[in-house]
């Protein structure tokens, strides 16, 4: 009797260590709660068989603590089976699920189940009621119910939640149906002797979970050790420092037998804080130095991750903060890049050598992830994390077994998750920033050839007017010149049609003078040579070669400027000014005047050749510098090229040409430039 006491006392103490730790490690976790219920009522039917098989014979009262406990027990267990491992809430219509149990724990007290029970030998012999067939049926379902949906569950777990759904359900299964077997099933066929054993085989259950705590972390067990550890020194160094100063004190001090210990306590409290953290700081380096702390790891991600947006620069810098933080023996990157079609491999660092899987493999089994997975223990492959950007999955990381040989922890899959989001976006940045500057130089050489391409174009087509105007002005001149003779040997109406035919030729010679002009503008546009030039200069120039001409139709020309400095080509800017003047010209009747002056105006340059002629229509002024717009279609009075031309001079110096006009009132065309 001593030894089986000795041994429930044993388990019974093992089961309330590991389901206290349980519940204090999150007791609003209704996963926790559930498994600290389910080990309460293994303690309860152990202590209570335990006492029964002591006292010898129990009573109605007491032969029921043990099927309470044991319907507390199974409620735990499939409750624990239905949160794990998510902990979600279990309620609506599925809470009437439990009524069955409901029932069967009402009727327990009534003596329907069971009535008493007496020691015999060394085993418990019990007198059952008339419902002790519905109370086996009952809980034996529970225990199908959570074993099933224990593997129902265990197909869709990953990693490290695989592992300890496997060692949970293994132990506490096993508990289960050989403590149902021996408490239930074999009493019912009258068979007592094995019952003291029932409770016994929770260590089945504790052996399996202490194993999954200290291997596979069953919930998070490694750290806490490891705190509570440095907690206990902690607290025993403070107690010596209070025990000191409490000693100093009272030796170096006349203050009586409580004044010391307030000083101690004052000092105390006031230097815990402070000592604890300096304490844990210390100690951080020596117990964790191989660890990291998950907040710093996080924003230590963020930082790489807007480091640079380059993408060899940007894996590298990710793969370097994975070796330093998660310590993978190798890592690889899969990208599923636009138009490839599937996954590939563009990244590796680590001993590739290890990897026993064909790099088909892994890219297969990388696209067909769409969550973080972990896998066993041992597997050359541990980790997968897709990269997740707009929710899509377009890559994945392939993570190798950590160099510690240790599985990847809550707070590791924690990080994990964090690098699959916000890498995924950074990846995406820096490919679409890739596309977008390979895109920039792929159209920017598209233009420079379609440029060239039509600048080219333009030089030939410039090139055709400038010979075929050159070849024209031959021949041109020959025919004028026997017009003249002809026109001195007629008189009358041959005199009369030759002089028609001269004016038609000369509006063709001025024609092909103005294509000629434009041509030569066009493929001389990148050979104008600038220099400084002295408007007054270029406008007395101007002057004198015009004087003579307006003085022979009765025209007064003047001019007037201020010291202007401007930059540009004499030949192309004076052509402008003689072309300006020839117009004016043309459309100012004898006794009138033309004045050329140029002026400062602000940071520009002004030049205007004013006359007092025939003016323009408010209908043809928005047109005139329109190529070949004419305002007289009905007499060759010009060619409608030579302001067209003027406008291309003084755009190509940087300037700007307009005209105001009044009709019957004269007209004003101001060139503005730019000073030197």
């Amino acid at each position: 009797m001593l030894l089986e006491f000795i041994s429930h006392t044993i388990v019974d103490i093992l089961n309330l260590a590991i389901g206290g730790y349980v519940l204090l490690k999150n007791p609003r976790s209704i996963m926790h709660r559930s498994f600290f219920v389910f080990v309460i009522g293994i303690v309860g039917w152990s202590a209570s068989v335990l006492f029964l098989s002591s006292v010898g014979t129990g009573q109605l009262g007491l032969t029921t603590i043990p099927f309470l406990s044991a319907e507390i027990m199974v409620l735990g267990f499939v409750f624990f089976a239905e949160v794990f491992p998510d902990g979600l809430a279990f309620g609506g219509r599925r809470v009437l699920y439990f009524v069955p149990w409901l029932v069967v724990v009402l009727i327990t007290p009534t003596g329907l189940v069971i009535h008493s029970a007496r020691l015999i030998g060394n085993h418990l012999e019990a007198r059952y009621g008339p419902l002790i067939p519905l109370f086996g049926i009952v809980m034996g379902a529970y225990i199908l119910w959570g074993i099933m949906k224990l593997f129902q569950k265990y197909p869709t777990l990953q990693g490290i939640r695989r592992v300890q759904m496997r060692y949970f359900a293994a132990g506490a299964g096993t508990f289960l149906v050989l403590g149902f077997i021996t408490n239930v099933i074999l009493p019912l066929l009258h068979i007592y002797r094995f019952n003291l054993f029932g409770p016994l085989f929770s260590i089945v259950f504790i052996g399996t979970t202490a194993y999954a705590i200290v291997r596979h972390q069953f919930m998070d067990i490694r750290v806490i050790a490891q705190r509570g550890l440095l907690y206990a020194f902690s607290v025993g160094l403070i107690a010596c420092v209070f025990f000191g100063i409490d000693f100093v004190v009272r030796q170096f001090t006349q203050l009586d037998g409580w004044s010391d210990d307030v000083i101690a306590a004052i000092i105390g409290a006031f230097g815990f804080m402070w000592f604890r953290q300096w304490f844990e700081r210390v100690t951080d380096s020596i117990f964790f130095r191989n660890d990291y702390r998950y907040e710093a790891a996080v924003h230590e991600l963020g930082v790489v991750l807007r480091s640079t947006i380059d993408i060899e620069a940007l894996l590298l810098a990710l793969d370097d903060f994975l070796v330093h933080t998660i310590k993978p023996e190798h890592t690889s990157f899969f990208v599923n890049r636009a138009g490839a079609g599937r996954f590939a491999r563009v990244f590796i660092h680590g001993p590739s050598g290890g990897i026993s899987r064909s790099e088909e493999e892994i890219a297969t089994l990388a696209e067909k992830t769409h969550e973080p997975t972990f896998f066993d223990r041992g597997k050359d492959v541990a980790a997968i994390i897709p990269l997740v950007a707009r929710d899509d999955s377009f890559a994945a990381m392939v993570l190798g077994k950590k160099r510690s040989d240790d599985i990847f922890r809550s707070k590791d899959m924690a990080l994990l998750s964090d690098v699959a989001h916000q890498a995924g976006i950074a990846i995406e940045n820096a490919w679409l920033y890739e596309a977008s500057q390979r895109h920039g130089e792929e159209l920017e050489e598209r233009v420079r050839e379609r440029t060239e391409k039509i600048l080219s174009m333009q030089e030939a087509q410039s090139k055709f007017l400038t010979d075929v105007s050159h070849e024209l002005q031959t021949p041109m001149a020959v025919f004028k010149s026997n017009m003249e003779v002809l026109m001195g040997k007629h008189n009358g109406n041959k005199k009369t049609a030759l002089a028609v035919m001269a004016t038609t030729l000369e509006c063709m010679s001025s024609m092909i003078g103005h294509l000629l002009a434009a041509a030569r503008l066009n493929f001389s546009k990148e050979k104008l040579h600038k220099k400084e030039i002295a408007v007054e200069n270029l406008l007395e120039e101007a002057y004198h070669d015009c004087f003579i001409l307006a003085e022979d139709k009765g025209v007064l020309l003047s001019y007037a400027s201020e010291p202007i400095r401007i930059m540009g080509g004499w030949e192309q800017l004076k052509e402008v000014i003689l072309n300006l003047i020839s117009n004016a010209l043309k459309h100012t009747a004898s006794g009138g005047k033309i004045v050329l002056r140029g002026k400062v105006l602000g940071e520009r340059a002004e030049i205007s050749v004013e006359d007092t002629g025939s003016g323009i229509a408010p209908e043809d002024l928005p047109h005139i510098f329109d190529r070949f717009y004419r305002i007289r279609a009905d007499a060759c009075l010009g060619t409608g090229l030579g302001l067209d031309i003027c406008k291309k001079i003084i755009e190509l110096h940087g300037g700007n040409i307009r005209a105001e006009s009044e009709l019957g009132e004269g007209s004003r065309f101001i060139v503005s430039l730019p000073h030197a």
